[in-house]
């Protein structure tokens, strides 16, 4: 975690968010805690209405889904903490490119796959979450941490 504060702090300074004049540590502290906060709020927040809205569609479509236990919670984990992080950098573009790859893995999946909308439904709505949750975050950092 302390590894992930670090990256995020180098690369918001290193891509212009914010300058940090002589005596303003005290906006920077409150940039870093609302990234922070924004950061834990996209991954784990955000999973958890995805995790409500989905068992709504399971049940209400009595779905039966066989794979790997907790393997959606986790996978959803992992791509909201890359968007909060591609956001971060400036590279927007790389969001592009992780829907793309996960397309891609899931092509001929889906094809024979009766969930392939549950799948859709979940991935655009843990993708829209975390990418809104994301750059509200970043916006209201730099906007903090602005002299």
């Amino acid at each position: 975690m302390i590894g992930l504060i670090n990256i995020g702090g180098a690369a918001v300074l290193a891509f212009g968010c914010w300058t940090v004049p002589a005596g303003a540590w005290g906006n920077a502290l409150y940039a870093a805690g609302i990234l922070l906060a924004g950061f834990l709020l996209a991954v784990f927040g955000s999973g958890i209405l995805v995790a409500w809205v989905m068992g709504r569609i399971v049940e209400e479509n009595g779905l039966e889904l066989n794979g790997l236990k907790n393997g959606g919670r986790l996978i959803g984990r992992l791509e909201r903490a890359l968007i909060f992080l591609l956001l971060m950098i400036g590279q927007p573009g790389g969001i592009g490119f992780l829907v793309a790859a996960k397309s891609v893995l899931r092509f001929e999946e889906a094809k024979k796959q009766p969930l392939a909308e549950y799948v859709l439904i979940g991935t655009l709505l843990s993708f829209s979450l975390a990418i809104a949750v994301s750059a509200l975050a970043i916006w209201v950092a730099c906007r903090l941490s602005s002299p």
